[in-house]
């Protein structure tokens, strides 16, 4: 669990002995932020397929083969049935753990869409064991996954095309590590015999159009008001002045102040500022 400041703080600036700005108030309210973050998929993504001329063995194998490239399907072909199932990794570390959720999109790119029977992608869930961090090849065993967080119907598919499926589940979400999700076909899923070429290949986190996901959620947080940069009689100093704010797990945020107001909206307490004054008579 990350620990969390509770406070909000008063800052002082002194930039020169000529020029300063502060941040108030130190009582500062909490308030209710809304964010949308977008995280691109993480390298371990990948596809776990299964071969064989008999498709229960394909499709009940308890290990598969893996493959960088995102396969989701099924086909037979050259006399032998194929099963591919993909997975996706995210770190969500960067969600606050006393976020809410409020909604979820997984977007991925279709490369090729391979079918001649359409399909749904659907979203399993493993978690948190399955899939494993890295993905291995037992991670390819049907019987751990289950649920239908959503779906992508394949004969809604133009190439090329970014599609975004809901994630329905939005408590698969992991807010302090790895969210790991399973991409299979429902005809996979209900145990369906194919005929003919029934998959799609998906870009990978490594390629020009990784897969993302998009996470809007709410969280109490602090609103800080910088003024500045002042004269010592109190009129405002045009020459801009870059700071850079920090808490403890936040990424930092970088503005520039020359005699305005930045209002900022900061999910955690911020633990220090740094700043710089780009005036070369202020920086002797």
């Amino acid at each position: 669990m990350r620990n969390k400041l509770t406070s909000p703080i008063l800052v002082l600036l002194i930039v020169t002995l000529l020029v300063t700005f502060f941040v108030k108030p130190i009582n500062a309210p909490t308030i209710t932020i809304t964010k949308t973050v977008v995280i691109t998929g993480h390298v371990y993504d990948g596809t776990l397929y299964g071969n064989s001329t008999s498709y229960a063995t394909a499709h009940d194998a308890a290990s598969g083969t893996f493959y960088d490239e995102i396969q989701v399907g099924q086909q037979i072909w050259s006399g032998q049935y194929w099963v591919y199932r993909g997975f996706l990794y995210f770190d969500t570390t960067s969600i606050p753990d006393n976020a809410t959720i409020d909604e979820a999109k997984i977007s991925i790119e279709i490369e090729d869409d391979l079918s001649d029977t359409d399909f749904n992608i659907t979203i399993q869930n493993g978690q948190p064991t399955y899939p494993s961090t890295p993905l291995t090849e037992t991670d390819y065993n049907k019987n751990y996954y289950s649920g239908n967080g959503g779906q992508l119907d394949t004969s809604t598919i133009g190439l090329p095309g970014r599609y975004n499926i809901t994630l329905t589940e939005t408590g698969w979400i992991n807010k302090q590590g790895m969210t790991k999700l399973c991409l299979r076909s429902d005809r996979d899923i209900n145990d369906e015999t194919p005929t003919g070429d029934e998959f799609v290949i998906i870009f990978h986190s490594e390629s020009s159009s990784p897969p993302k996901i998009y996470i809007t959620y709410t969280v109490s947080g602090y609103r800080y008001i910088f003024f500045g940069p002042y004269y010592e009689d109190g009129t405002a100093c045009s020459t801009p002045v870059t700071v850079h704010i920090y808490s403890e797990t936040q990424n930092p945020y970088t503005f520039t102040l020359d005699g305005d107001t930045e209002t900022i909206d900061w999910v955690e307490p911020v633990t220090y500022i740094t700043w710089n004054i780009s005036d070369p008579t202020y920086n002797k």
